[in-house]
């Protein structure tokens, strides 16, 4: 229901229905602001300002400023379950991950890597089709610790925390979207308690450096599928502030 494609679609059947019971002036002004509003948020113009109210505190960061940490921990969302006829995952938009990931352990940031995430297409966990990518990218399968339950990110930082308590790690790398990472970090921080110093480490931004003015107006999938994410982050950061406040 926060979506606007769903807020769409129930305006216009309201305008609909207001049309057959002869409300035809309020029918369609229901309708023009139900589709203004699917116009507006299918626009590179809105989607970048949503998200540029979430990636901006966590602009990249220079490699060489990243602290070493004990643990790097993944979040999982790099993959939409087992691809057709294969035995790998399939990757999407924010693969990223994987790749920020494999760049840290690389260069000696940290020596272990924590998957998270639990099962959600099909039967084989995201941290254990992650982990099969990892390890075809040259990360040894002994560093890699697989945590998969959690299917939110609140299970993500609370199934976390038992792992890392155990290896008595007080200093993790966190990876995920720079979209996601501001309810990310801010969930780690009070589930950890402040006992694990979390550094946050962006990957995956959303918004690109520039675009022509003329096409930053001109409605496309890509730009509602990015316009939902970001309400989804917000929306979502607020209702973990409500349920875990103090």
């Amino acid at each position: 229901m926060i979506f606007p494609l769903s807020q769409s679609i129930l305006l216009i059947a309201l305008a609909l229905i207001l049309f057959w019971r002869s409300s035809r002036r309020l029918a369609m002004t229901i309708a023009c602001l139900a589709l203004t509003w699917l116009w507006l948020s299918s626009t590179a113009v809105f989607a970048d300002w949503l998200l540029s109210g979430l990636e901006e505190d966590f602009d990249q960061l220079s490699f060489f400023s990243i602290p070493k940490a004990e643990a790097i921990v993944l979040l999982g969302g790099a993959t939409s379950g087992l691809a057709r006829g294969g035995d790998m995952g399939n990757l999407n938009e924010a693969a990223d991950r994987l790749l920020t990931t494999l760049k840290l352990f690389k260069s000696g940031k940290a020596p272990t890597v924590v998957i998270t995430g639990g099962v959600a297409n099909g039967s084989v966990s995201e941290a254990s089709l992650m982990q099969d990518m990892l390890v075809l990218m040259g990360i040894p399968q002994e560093a890699i610790t697989l945590e998969e339950k959690a299917l939110d990110t609140k299970q993500n930082a609370e199934f976390t925390a038992d792992i890392l308590r155990d290896q008595g790690v007080s200093k993790i790398l966190l990876v995920t979207s720079a979209y996601h990472m501001r309810r990310a970090k801010w969930i780690f921080d009070k589930v950890l308690s402040l006992e694990v110093e979390v550094v946050p480490v962006p990957s995956d931004y959303q918004r690109p450096i520039a675009n022509p003015i003329l096409s930053r107006w001109i409605p496309s999938v890509e730009h509602l599928s990015r316009t939902s994410s970001a309400i989804k982050e917000i929306v979502g950061y607020w209702v973990y502030r409500q349920s875990l406040r103090e």
